[in-house]
C-alpha cells in the first residue's frame, strides 16, 4: 500500500510570544513524536500499516490518559517517553523512522475531518 499523498507546508513553531523556536517542523529528536512534512512514498504491507497505526494509537491514548489526570510536566514527559520507547522505538534507525513516519500519516488520515487532511 502506498502512504504517499499530497504535500502540505506549515509554519514554524513559535514560543508563547511568538518568536521563531529554532526548531523546524520536521527536525527529529530521539524521544519526540514528530511531525512530517514530506509525505512518505514508501510501501508497506497490510499488517506493517495495522501494526504502524496500533502503535502510534498507543502513544495518543496515553497522552489523554496523563492529561486527565494532570500529571506535572516532570512526570507527564517521563510518562510520554516511556510510552514512545515501548511503542515507536525499533532497534534500527531507518526502521524507527519509517515507522515514526509511516504511523503518523496513517493517523492523520484516518482521523482527518474534511478531504483536505
Amino acid at each position: 500500500m502506498n502512504v504517499a499523498g499530497p504535500i502540505r507546508s506549515r509554519p514554524l513553531p513559535l514560543s508563547a510570544d511568538g518568536k521563531d523556536t529554532g526548531m523546524s517542523v520536521g527536525s527529529s529528536s530521539s524521544n519526540d513524536v514528530d511531525m512530517y512534512l514530506d509525505v512518505p512514498s514508501f510501501e508497506l504491507s497490510l499488517d506493517e500499516f495495522e501494526e504502524y497505526a496500533l502503535a502510534r494509537l498507543k502513544v495518543l491514548r496515553k497522552i489523554e490518559e496523563m492529561k486527565t489526570r494532570n500529571l506535572p510536566p516532570e512526570t507527564f514527559r517521563t510518562q510520554l517517553d516511556a510510552s514512545i520507547k515501548a511503542n515507536l522505538t525499533s532497534t534500527q534507525q531507518k526502521h524507527k523512522t519509517k515507522l515514526d513516519v509511516a504511523s503518523h500519516f496513517i493517523l492523520r488520515a484516518a482521523y482527518c475531518r474534511t478531504e483536505d487532511l
